[in-house]
């Protein structure tokens, strides 16, 4: 019973990665960020977004979009609100602290 669950996890795991890689082939993954151009948040996020491109299957294009106050409890939804609905849009992640 043990291998047949062995067998069956190692399937789905190396499947998963051959269906992402035809994901974004061709796309390109936008992070939303809520500060300005030019600051550090802006530097995090082109750095995050630069490892993204680097790190995720297909190798997808990736860019920032600065949209400020937008990490604002107020400007939050303006993330989710404009993104289109295909998955690739992603908000900026915090930097840990």
């Amino acid at each position: 019973m043990r291998r047949v669950l062995l067998l069956i996890l190692a399937a789905a795991l190396t499947a998963a990665p051959l269906q992402a890689a035809e994901t974004y082939v061709g796309k390109t993954i936008e992070l939303i960020d809520g500060a300005p151009p030019g600051g550090g948040y802006d530097i995090y996020a082109r750095a995050v977004a630069r490892q993204l491109g680097r790190t995720s299957p297909g190798g997808p294009n990736t860019g920032v979009k600065n949209m400020p106050g937008a990490a604002t409890p107020n400007g939050a939804p303006l993330g989710p609100t404009t993104a289109p609905p295909n998955g690739t849009s992603a908000r900026r992640p915090a930097p840990a602290r």
